[in-house]
């Protein structure tokens, strides 16, 4: 019997996925839940597990990009059965060209003139950065198609006129001022996403300066209570803990308008945050954060953050999202309108601290001062209704001890 293999879902928006790599060969022996290998999607690197006991076969090639749902593998229930497997067929994603299908690999085939070489993308990015004719070697990937090791052992063992046309890009390239990068999943749905955001949503944005004099104090005291606490809280999280309690104050923050015309509310606030590592982008989501006191939020998104930049958060971690905030408070940056996250309604963006001298009852004062910018999908939310948010932000910013009886 075979089990499937397939490329998970790593949230609403997740299209397609990249087997990064196999943790073990086709034939090893695997249990239900076993790691068995890694995918790169737009929200990070996750592990891949085995979806049964038995045996593994037919692993598609490393470095394919596949649609979410594709199947990428088999667990078998004998070792026979792991030998007889094929690899499955390949099913790129949108933005990936796919020829016909070529002889298979047994068959030796010679591509005919005009005719398109099956390769999977990585190993036509392998074969042109090292000049090689990849049009008449023959295949050993599903369907005849040349892999990476393909290229490898052509390499390996004789050698291999280069293409003219790869010689003829990296004169070009070695002339140029510039350098190509290939976009990675992550970056390249990360763009799709926010551009369909601002094209699908009609967005709107305010902005203000607070003076959050009184929140500085409030964190520093919270410096003070670390050993007590077993904790030390930072700015951002006491920034992120204003946003749950705004969401929960006010469900127009924390709501949802759906294909059907209905704004949908919901009942817990589970705060997604922009957290940047070494792939791009992730937003990790502290769930039923309305739920927790400030020192609980505060390990939590701390937990998250140390997997998020090491690449083992679990999709669980990056799924649910129902508000987001991002905080660029670490760069020089006053202010910025960040794109609302879909299919949320709502997002916050936190600039840097700056000392000012502010004129307070009748004179000059030092004051820390911050631009807190907030963009919504005017669809479920009105002009107004940011106004009331702000007037509550006011509030939590100016008498941070709210945080703590709220």
């Amino acid at each position: 019997m075979k089990h499937e293999i397939v490329m998970p879902k790593a949230g609403l928006t997740n299209t397609e996925g990249i087997i990064s790599s196999w943790a073990l060969e086709s034939g090893a022996q695997v249990k239900k839940g076993d790691v068995i290998g890694d995918i790169e999607n737009e929200k990070s690197t996750i592990p891949l597990t085995s979806p049964a006991d038995g045996f593994l076969a037919g692993l598609a090639e490393p470095g394919e990009e596949f649609k979410v749902g594709a199947v990428i593998g088999y667990v078998v229930d004998s070792a026979g059965e792991a030998v007889d497997a094929a690899a499955p067929a390949t099913s790129p994603a949108p933005d990936k060209a796919v020829s016909a299908p070529v002889p298979a690999p047994a068959a030796s085939p010679v591509v005919a003139a005009g005719a398109r070489k099956r390769i999977s993308p990585y190993a036509k990015k392998l074969a042109e950065s090292r000049g090689v004719d990849y049009a008449q070697l023959p295949g050993s990937g599903p369907g005849g198609s040349v892999v990476a090791a393909d290229i490898m052992k052509a390499l390996e063992t004789a050698p291999v006129a280069a293409a003219p046309a790869a010689q003829a890009v990296s004169a070009e390239a070695a002339q140029a001022e510039y350098t190509d990068t290939p976009a990675t999943t992550m970056r390249k749905s990360i763009a799709r996403n926010l551009q369909a955001s601002l094209q699908n949503t009609a967005q709107a944005s305010a902005s203000a300066e607070f003076d959050v004099t009184a929140l500085m104090q409030f964190k520093d005291a919270m410096k003070d209570m670390a050993e007590a606490l077993d904790n030390r809280i930072t700015l951002n999280e006491i920034l992120s803990y204003i946003v749950v309690k705004l969401a929960a104050k006010h469900p127009c923050l924390n709501s949802v308008l759906t294909d059907a015309g209905m704004i949908r509310q919901y009942r817990r606030v589970a705060l997604s945050f922009a957290l940047a590592n070494e792939k791009g982008l992730i937003t990790p989501v502290v769930r039923e954060a309305d739920r927790m006191s400030l020192n609980q939020f505060s390990q939590e998104m701390k937990r998250l953050v140390a997997l998020g930049r090491d690449n083992a958060l679990e999709l669980s971690d990056l799924q649910g999202g129902t508000i987001t905030i991002s905080n660029l408070g670490m760069y020089p940056v006053d202010a910025f309108t960040p794109i609302v996250n879909p299919p949320q309604a709502a997002i916050f963006g936190f600039g840097r601290t700056v000392t000012k001298a502010v004129y307070v009852n009748g004179s000059f004062e030092k004051r820390e001062m911050m631009h807190i910018s907030l963009a919504f999908d005017h669809r479920s939310m009105d002009g107004s209704d940011a106004g009331e948010v702000f007037k509550s932000l006011k509030a939590f910013v100016e008498q941070p001890q709210l945080l703590l009886l709220y």
